[in-house]
Parts: C-alpha cells; sequence; structure tokens
C-alpha cells in the first residue's frame, strides 16, 4: 500500500519567502510618524527630605509637652478584699448549739442496735482453689487413651503433583510440519523502500539562515531612534 499525504509540509523557498516578507514590513516601518509624549505624574512620592521633615516635627511635639500640666488623681477602691481575720470570723456560727441538745445526740448514737452481717455468698477459700484445681487436672491424667478408635482419612480433593501439571501444558495434538511451513510463508514479509518527501533542512541551510538573520539586526541604525 501506498503512502498519500494530504497536508504538505512548505519547502525551504517557500520558508524563505515568508521570512523576507515578515521582515520587510518591518524595515519599512517609518520611525518618524510616531509623536513624542511627555509623561505626567499625578501622585508624586515624598522625597527624602519631606519624610525626614515630617520625623522631626512628630518628634517635637513630643519633646515640647509639659508633663507639669497633667493633674494628680487618687484612686480609691470601692469593693475592699476581706482580710485573714474576716475570714475566719464568718466561718464561726453565731449561735452555738446547747449541751442538752448535744447530750441527746451522744444518748441516741448509743441506743443503735447492733446488726450482724450475714454473708450470702461466701467467697471459696485458698484451699478449695487449689481442691478444684487439683480435680479438674486429674481428669485429664487419668484419661484412657486405649479407648479411641482408629479413623482413616480419605482425600477426596487431590492436588496434581508437578508430573501431571507438566502433562497438562502438553496439547493433546501437535500440528503437522506442513502446517508450520506454511505460517513460516506468511511470515516472510515483502521489502518496501521509503521516500522522503519533506527533507529536513541540513546544517548548512541552517547557518545560511542563521547569518541572513545577524546581517539584518547588523545593519540597524540605531541613531534613527528617538529618545523617549
Amino acid at each position: 500500500t501506498e503512502t498519500t499525504e494530504k497536508n504538505f509540509l512548505p519547502a525551504n523557498d517557500i520558508i524563505k519567502e515568508e521570512f523576507s516578507l515578515s521582515r520587510a514590513e518591518v524595515k519599512e516601518f517609518d520611525h518618524k510618524k510616531l509623536n513624542n509624549v511627555e509623561p505626567n505624574v499625578r501622585v508624586k512620592l515624598p522625597s527624602v527630605k519631606d519624610i525626614s521633615e515630617e520625623k522631626v516635627a512628630t518628634m517635637s511635639e513630643v519633646k515640647t509637652f509639659d508633663s507639669s500640666q497633667l493633674k494628680h488623681i487618687e484612686t480609691c477602691l470601692y469593693s475592699q478584699l476581706p482580710t485573714i481575720n474576716d475570714i475566719y470570723s464568718e466561718m464561726i456560727p453565731e449561735n452555738f448549739p446547747q449541751k442538752n441538745e448535744v447530750l441527746s445526740i451522744k444518748e441516741g448514737i448509743v441506743k443503735l442496735n447492733n446488726v450482724v452481717t450475714e454473708e450470702k455468698a461466701v467467697l471459696p477459700t485458698k484451699e478449695v482453689i487449689h481442691l478444684e484445681s487439683v480435680e479438674s487436672r486429674c481428669e485429664v491424667i487419668t484419661f484412657d487413651k486405649s479407648k479411641l478408635k482408629n479413623v482413616n482419612v480419605e482425600e477426596k480433593n487431590t492436588l496434581p503433583n508437578a508430573n501431571v501439571l507438566r502433562e497438562e501444558l502438553i496439547p493433546d495434538e501437535t500440528p503437522a510440519k506442513s502446517e508450520l511451513e506454511a505460517i513460516k510463508s506468511i511470515v516472510t514479509l515483502k521489502k518496501s523502500n521509503t521516500n522522503e518527501k519533506s527533507t529536513l533542512p541540513s546544517s548548512q541551510d541552517i547557518q545560511t539562515e542563521k547569518i541572513l538573520t545577524r546581517s539584518e539586526v547588523k545593519s540597524f541604525d540605531k541613531n534613527s531612534l528617538k529618545n523617549v
């Protein structure tokens, strides 16, 4: 199959023509048509002198301040904190109980009935715990293994060996030699020659383009520029 190019790349001659046309507009531009514009500064920043003068002016106000004009004011405490004696006096009750009341309380305490507590759920002692541990172990020690029956285990799903896996990899029917030769004949591809339709520029072409572009820059007249 042959390939057809729908979008052709431009040749070197076309690129050079477009390059020269674009540069021609720059060369033909007349700088004399440009108007001179003088910039106007609307918001001027303060100079160093202005800043220093403002500093001196502000400091002079502080230095010339007369502290003798200030009035002396005495502070008064509206809510005073209590002292230690006041706190102790507040802790003492205003009315003390009489002796009769204290004696009646003592008599009431003496008249209380004695109660004997009974434990309904008694916790086991160390001896009981030790006996229980020994009894539980004796069952294991006295167990008769001869009473156990012999059971034969049958594997229902056996895993395959390495030999079985290799046998599964081998196909059941191997292809004939004639089929292999036919496949080899298909594999032989035809040789095709490639033709470059859009060639890349050589190193000489690139150098000539560099020289052409630099010559325009070197031949540019700086004196034709106006000072703005």
